[in-house]
């Protein structure tokens, strides 16, 4: 079945995959399956496109499909006499992509592996096929881009990394107009690198000067450059492309993932929350620095030892200074009861960051002032692997 996916897979279009689904499940005798994608506020699974019949949505809160979303394990349902109804997460390694819906004669083991073997083939044809065409992306958009969110998520990371000694899970909103806000982060073997910035402003201007800094602060960190020049180079890179008086927020952390040092510099931007022993204990002590384009001459690195299962969330400020109508703040206060408590739950770092960003969506009825990004970095187990 592997060798006949990758002697065709040369050759296949965006649009073929729910095509190749079918064939791939019938090769393991099932003849009934689908696979959902999920849209970038991760709110509904939709159809491949191609998928035959019309096409069909599901939400992601309240469904089976949408627990095994959620809890990224398989979930089963009757489907009638004789048979069963199993979703499996469909994962492009720790990146949720949707599920795969599929009806089988029983939850026998061996054929709950075969379709989650399946899904893993689904997910790679998914992430390769979708740099050749737009049906793929298309699928997984709710309405339409503005074009500033379309530079922002051409830019970003995958969602979620699950790694030796480190995970890392992050969420912007709103989806469909993003702009300012963005995030990085890099795996360079015991050192990990993270980076949350916000450009002033909205709309075209603001992703401009994200894209900028993002790219500055990935040219400096393949350099092998330490966090105080690279933020000065971000500095000088933003300063020399627009006006004076605009500039970025930034926060540049790395993590040795063997001993759990902290390194970190902020540049203007609000300070991460640090969850200990599944208690939001405080805020990280950060050195006030004007944020990047205004001069930044002499930051100041800030190191801390973090201990094993401790969380860090990195925030934008929209993500705190949201208001309901009734003018209500969102706060920090709101975001750590939060987050202990998606914590306590036991889920995956991906779905704490749903979550709680939908939860700031709720607050502001889904209709954000300004950008807003969580950036959860886990330190699982302090050994610096799984």
């Amino acid at each position: 079945m592997i060798e006949a996916l990758l002697e065709g897979d040369h050759h296949l279009g965006p649009d073929q995959i729910a095509s190749t689904v079918r064939r791939l499940c019938r090769a393991i005798s099932i003849e009934e399956a689908t696979a959902y994608l999920v849209d970038h506020s991760q709110r509904t699974l939709f159809t491949l496109p191609g998928t035959e019949g019309e096409a069909t949505e599901l939400d992601v809160d309240g469904t089976i499909a949408g627990r095994a979303f959620q809890t990224e394990a398989p979930a089963f349902g009757v489907q009638g006499e004789g048979s069963v109804a199993v979703w499996v997460p469909i994962k492009d390694g720790s990146e949720r992509l949707g599920v795969l819906w599929a009806v089988a004669p029983d939850d026998d083991p061996i054929t709950l592996r075969r379709l989650q073997a399946v899904a893993t083939l689904i997910a790679a044809m998914v992430v390769s096929r979708a740099q050749y065409g737009d049906a793929l992306l298309l699928a997984r958009r709710r309405k339409l881009m503005s074009l500033a969110a379309e530079m922002r998520w051409s830019m970003l990371p995958p969602l979620t990394y699950v790694g030796p000694g480190i995970t890392i899970a992050g969420a912007l909103e709103p989806a469909y107009e993003i702009a300012g806000d963005t995030f990085d982060y890099g795996i360079n073997g015991a050192l990990s690198h993270v980076a949350i910035l916000d450009a002033m402003g909205h709309g075209l201007e603001a992703s401009l000067m994200a894209s900028l800094a993002v790219s500055s602060y990935r040219h400096s960190r393949r350099a092998g450059l330490p966090l105080d020049d690279t933020i000065r180079a971000m500095d000088a890179a933003v300063s020399s492309q627009f006006p004076s008086d605009r500039f970025v927020t930034a926060q540049l952390a790395t993590l040795d993932v063997a001993s759990g040092e902290l390194r970190y510099v902020s540049a203007g931007h609000p300070a991460p929350m640090l969850v200990r022993n599944g208690r939001v204990i405080g805020d990280l002590r950060t050195a006030p620095a004007p944020p990047a384009g205004l001069g930044l001459q002499a930051p100041e690195i800030m190191t801390t030892g973090l201990e094993p299962g401790d969380r860090l969330l990195l925030l934008s400020d929209g993500a705190i200074e949201a208001r309901s109508a009734d003018g209500a703040l969102f706060g920090r206060d709101r975001l750590g009861d939060l987050l202990e408590r998606a914590v306590a739950s036991g889920l995956p770092a991906s779905e704490v960051m749903r979550r709680l960003m939908h939860a700031l969506l709720d607050h502001q009825q889904d209709v954000l002032q300004d950008d807003a990004t969580l950036l959860l970095v886990e330190w699982p187990n302090g050994v610096g692997s799984h």
